[in-house]
């Protein structure tokens, strides 16, 4: 789910596929997977053309959420 927080973090601002790929340290491959995943979760979505991807308010939600989960499991360590 890291990828999945990381890839919708970066995404606040519309991104190219290949951006979000070079970013993410990802394959074609995987990106195959993700973005359109992420998509149909409806965390993600396509913006104009060229195309570009940008979060959605679902997935801001997400990342907040995510966020908020690895600060509660990081802070246990102590």
């Amino acid at each position: 789910m890291g990828i999945m927080a990381e890839i919708l973090s970066f995404c606040r601002k519309p991104q190219l596929k290949t951006r979000v790929m070079y970013h993410s340290n990802m394959s074609w491959k995987l990106s195959q997977e993700y973005l359109p995943m992420l998509e149909s979760k409806g965390l993600l979505q396509v913006h104009h053309s060229p195309i570009k991807y940008v979060t959605t308010q679902k997935g801001l939600e997400f990342v907040e959420k995510w966020s908020q989960l690895t600060v509660l499991l990081h802070s246990d360590r102590s």
